[in-house]
């Protein structure tokens, strides 16, 4: 699920269920074809509702080079949203290996509250 937040300038993507690599690419994609989707918005992916047990170190290199040619259209700013301590050290993970594959400026967080403010914050 994608909605947008804040005039449309954020846009809040909605992981669940048990997601891979592909699903995470697909969301992407729906994001960038969506027609409120503009230029130098910034996003938060929630994964509270998720499980990220299909992800391990291989996978998390692969999906940086696979979402590598959509940055130009993606966002410059990322806050991610961990559900449980394991996820968050997986979305860390990501956070490490995609600076090489997919540079942008992205933090994770364990609270809705935390990722709001940081992202607010740096408007």
């Amino acid at each position: 699920m994608i909605r947008f937040e804040r005039d449309g300038r954020l846009a809040v993507i909605v992981i669940t269920g048990t997601p891979g690599p592909d699903d995470v690419l697909a969301a992407l994609l729906e994001l960038l074809e969506d027609p409120r989707h503009t230029p130098g918005m910034i996003e938060l992916w929630d994964y509270r509702e998720s499980s990220l047990v299909n992800f391990n170190s291989d996978s998390l290199k692969i999906l940086a080079t696979k979402v590598g040619p959509y940055l130009e259209r993606a966002a410059a700013r990322v806050a991610l949203v961990a559900g449980s301590d394991v996820d968050f050290g997986v979305l860390r993970m990501w956070e490490v290996y995609a600076e090489d594959g997919a540079p942008r400026t992205r933090r994770v967080f364990r609270t809705m509250d935390e990722a709001y403010a940081w992202l607010i914050e740096e408007e």
